[in-house]
């Protein structure tokens, strides 16, 4: 009984792991590293949009005066696609 449950287990984490494997993510602790990588993992239209959308970030928080909140925690831990559609609705506002 007590190896069924350690397989079961041992199955459950081995599913939790791969299924985390997906789309790279931004992490705003390491900004650089994790635009490099998504870069990688996107078609080149998807680039163009991704780089668009990251600008378009970047100034906002330029222009926005406000330095109490870092405009990366915003799109901390989000995909590419998910930056993409973030700006895209940002827009539709």
């Amino acid at each position: 009984m007590k190896n069924k449950l350690c397989t079961l287990l041992l199955c459950a984490a081995m599913l939790a792991v791969t299924s985390c494997g997906g789309k790279p993510t931004f992490d705003a602790d390491k900004p650089e590293e994790s635009i490099k990588l998504m870069m990688e993992s996107l078609e080149p239209e998807k680039q163009k949009e991704f780089q668009g959308a990251m600008l378009i970030i970047g100034l906002g928080a330029a222009f926005s005066g406000s330095s109490a909140e870092n405009p990366l925690k915003k799109i901390d831990g989000k995909t590419a696609e998910e930056i993409i559609n973030l700006v895209k609705s940002s827009f539709k506002k």
